[in-house]
């Protein structure tokens, strides 16, 4: 696989792609509201789930869309999609760059209420085996599959276009971050921040090191492991 450093998408393509995610996590919210009732509490589960896949699904598709109208029409090729088995031991560096940024960060949890946790919780009230399990899978697979995509993929390259290679990881990490704190119901808290923005920069990294995206999704895995693991063994 290689990395363009000239694709023909630029920083728009990543903010379409990115809404495209949104709004397809609003429309998915909404049909389940429909399904559910409208009595049913906004911190359910079900309903973060839902939101959760349909904004992957929303995230993949348009990555898929960019491709087939501005590159080689291969998410391989254009964005360096695969996933390479002598890559695995980067799982177990997300795991502990988690471990490692939880036990750094503690002291930051003064700053607000840990969002995580109060997802976590809110699974306690779960009905039923399949959503616990399909969110747990949705966490570790899903999300990082669709983000790495979106911001070692169309973003990193995007930016790659127009500035260095470090430039462009921190400016990727710095943008991944954000996002996520500002608009994630799971990660909505301050000290949330330095620990994305450290995966990011290592992701980033991966990606222009290796020229794929391989060792970059198996590391958001391993982040995401242990709050699916917590979620699975309520």
């Amino acid at each position: 696989m290689t990395l363009d450093t000239r694709p023909r998408w630029g920083l728009g393509a990543f903010w379409a792609a990115w809404f495209a995610g949104l709004v397809a996590a609003v429309v998915g919210t909404a049909f389940a509201l429909g399904i559910l009732g409208s009595d049913v509490a906004d911190d359910d589960p079900r309903l973060l789930l839902v939101s959760l896949l349909a904004q992957a699904i929303g995230i993949v598709t348009a990555v898929w869309v960019i491709s087939r109208t501005r590159g080689q029409r291969s998410l391989g090729a254009d964005f360096g999609l695969e996933l390479r088995w002598r890559d695995w031991h980067w799982l177990l560096i997300g795991v502990a760059l988690q471990i490692g940024a939880a036990i750094l960060l503690a002291p930051l949890s003064i700053l607000g209420p840990d969002q995580a946790q109060g997802v976590v919780e809110g699974f306690e009230d779960a009905s039923g085996t399949a959503t616990v399990v399909v969110f747990a899978f949705a966490v570790v697979v899903l999300a990082p599959v669709a983000e790495e995509l979106l911001f070692r993929g169309v973003l990193l390259r995007a930016l790659l276009r127009r500035t260095s290679a470090g430039a462009a990881v921190l400016w990727s990490a710095g943008i991944f971050a954000c996002i996520h704190v500002l608009l994630d119901p799971s990660l909505g808290s301050a000290q949330a921040l330095p620990a994305l923005f450290l995966l990011g920069i290592v992701s980033a990294d991966q990606a222009v090191r290796t020229r794929a995206l391989s060792r970059s999704i198996l590391l958001h895995a391993g982040f995401n492991l242990l709050t699916a693991v917590r979620i699975v063994t309520l």
